[in-house]
C-alpha cells in the first residue's frame, strides 16, 4: 500500500511540474542567443515606415552582419533621397557611425541618441543594437504562454546598463528558440508602449528566421514592418568592411 501510494505522488508530482522548469533561464538565454548571433550574416529586405498620422515611406535596406551584433552595416538603397545613407555598429553597438548621403558626412551618434528613432522608424539605435539578451539584460524566467499559437517560454529582461527601457517581456517560441513577440516598457510604467512581433518563420541553413517583422507603437498606432526578401548566412566577409571608410561607399 505504501509503495502504490509513492508511485501515485510522484505521477502527481511530475504532472504538476510545469514544462517550462525543463531548462533553466541561462540554458533558455543560451538557446535564445544561438539563433540570432550568427557568425555571418547578409540581408536584403523592404521596410515599410507608417507614422501616427498614416504618413507611409517605402525603403529597400541591406544589412550586414559578423560575429553576431559585434559588427553591423546597414545601408539605405531605395528610395532615392536617401540612397548611399549607411549606418555602421561596432562593439556590439557601444560605437555607432552614421553617413548621410545628403551631406556626404561620417558622424558618431552619441550615447544620448541612443533612443532615437532610426530613419523615422519606430527602430530606435538601442534597438538595432542589443541583440544578445545574455550580454546586454538580466533574465528572469516568468512562466509559459502560447504566442501566435506556440508555446513560448515567458521571460522578463531588465538592461542592465543605460537604457531607454524600464524591462522588456520576450516570449521565445520553445521549440526554435526564437523571440516571436517583445514587449518594451518604459521605467516605471506598467504597460508597454511598443511592441515587436515576428512570424513567417523560415528555417535558413539551419538557422530559423523570420521574414516579417513588426514593431508597433502602441500609443499612437504608428508601425514599421520589415519583410525580408534575401538571407545569406554562409556571405564570407572581411573587417574592412565594418570600417568608416567602407561606411561612405
Amino acid at each position: 500500500m505504501k509503495r502504490k501510494n509513492l508511485l501515485t505522488g510522484l505521477i502527481v508530482l511530475l504532472l504538476t511540474v510545469p514544462l517550462w522548469a525543463e531548462l533553466t533561464v541561462r540554458e533558455i538565454v543560451d538557446r535564445v542567443d544561438e539563433v540570432v548571433n550568427v557568425p555571418q550574416s547578409y540581408m536584403l529586405y523592404e521596410q515599410v515606415v507608417v507614422t501616427a498620422n498614416k504618413v507611409k515611406t517605402d525603403y529597400t535596406i541591406e544589412t550586414y552582419s559578423k560575429n553576431g551584433d559585434e559588427k553591423q552595416l546597414t545601408r539605405y538603397i531605395k528610395p532615392s533621397k536617401v540612397k548611399g545613407t549607411s549606418f555602421l555598429m561596432l562593439d556590439h553597438g557601444d560605437n555607432i557611425w552614421a553617413f548621410f548621403s545628403s551631406s556626404g558626412r561620417v558622424r558618431l551618434i552619441a550615447r544620448h541618441m541612443k533612443k532615437q528613432k532610426m530613419m523615422g522608424s519606430e527602430f530606435t539605435y538601442e534597438d538595432m543594437a542589443m541583440t544578445s539578451i545574455k550580454r546586454n539584460y538580466s533574465a528572469t524566467l516568468l512562466g509559459e504562454q502560447r504566442v501566435q499559437r506556440r508555446a513560448c517560454y515567458k521571460l522578463e529582461l531588465i538592461p542592465r546598463g543605460e537604457s531607454s527601457y524600464g524591462k522588456l517581456i520576450a516570449f521565445a517560441d520553445k521549440e526554435h528558440f526564437l523571440i516571436l513577440q517583445l514587449d518594451y516598457y518604459r521605467k516605471g510604467e506598467n504597460k508597454p508602449h511598443k511592441r515587436m512581433v515576428q512570424g513567417k518563420v523560415k528555417v535558413v541553413d539551419g538557422t530559423p528566421t523570420p521574414h516579417l517583422i513588426v514593431m508597433k507603437n502602441l500609443e499612437n498606432e504608428a508601425q514599421t514592418a520589415i519583410k525580408v526578401l534575401k538571407v545569406d548566412y554562409r556571405i564570407e566577409l572581411d573587417d574592412s568592411q565594418f570600417t568608416t571608410t567602407a561606411l561612405q561607399k
